[in-house]
This record gives C-alpha cells, sequence and structure tokens, in this order.
C-alpha cells in the first residue's frame, strides 16, 4: 500500500475542487474541513503532515497553532491569488522545514 502525505484544507475557497484535484495529483490525500468543529475532528481522527489555510480566518489559525503547535500552515488566502504550482511548492516546503525540525534537539543543534 502507497503511503500518503496527508494534507487538511481548511476553509472557504471557490477554487476547491482545482485545488483538491491538483494535490491528489501531486500524490497528496486530502481532507476537508470548513469550521473550527471539522479541523479539531480531522486533527484527532486523521493527523495531516500540513495545513493548507484557504481563509483569512484568524480564530481558525489560532486554533490550529494552540491545537498543534508543530504542525506546518500554509496560508493560502487572500490578494492576489495563489497559482496551484506555487501552492505545492509552499507545502513541499513546509514539509521539509517540518522535518529539519523534528530531527534538531531543542537548542537548535541537529540531534
Amino acid at each position: 500500500m502507497e503511503f500518503r502525505t496527508r494534507v487538511l484544507f481548511a476553509g472557504d475557497s471557490a477554487q476547491l475542487n482545482k485545488l483538491t484535484a491538483a494535490l491528489g495529483r501531486a500524490g497528496y490525500d486530502v481532507m476537508l474541513a470548513f469550521n473550527q468543529d471539522g479541523v479539531s475532528a480531522v486533527l484527532k481522527l486523521f493527523p495531516p503532515a500540513v495545513v493548507l489555510l484557504h481563509s483569512n480566518n484568524c480564530e481558525l489559525l489560532h486554533y490550529i497553532q494552540r491545537t498543534r503547535p508543530n504542525l506546518p500552515v500554509v496560508l493560502t488566502g487572500g490578494k492576489p491569488r495563489v497559482s496551484q504550482a506555487k501552492i505545492l511548492a509552499n507545502i513541499s516546503h513546509a514539509l521539509n522545514c517540518a522535518k529539519s525540525l523534528a530531527e534538531m534537539d531543542c537548542s537548535g543543534k541537529p540531534q
């Protein structure tokens, strides 16, 4: 069985279908949540490797940061519109940064 990196897509977006399809083609397993209850359920039941937050909902961002402080969050909302290629690059970068941080001890030095 192939392991696919889980991405939580949170917020509201008119480009939801296009972006979800692009992420799927890129090898990501995409889960959707549109409010704090949905985000909470996904974080508990299907922990993602990264959150794609397409919203300017500061409350939702703060909730994610409080409950999972080490979880990378890629913000895509606002103007100008962010291209799908840029979003995929940002997700990849966030995952690489999280991996690098996980390999360091509390002093910031590699273990």
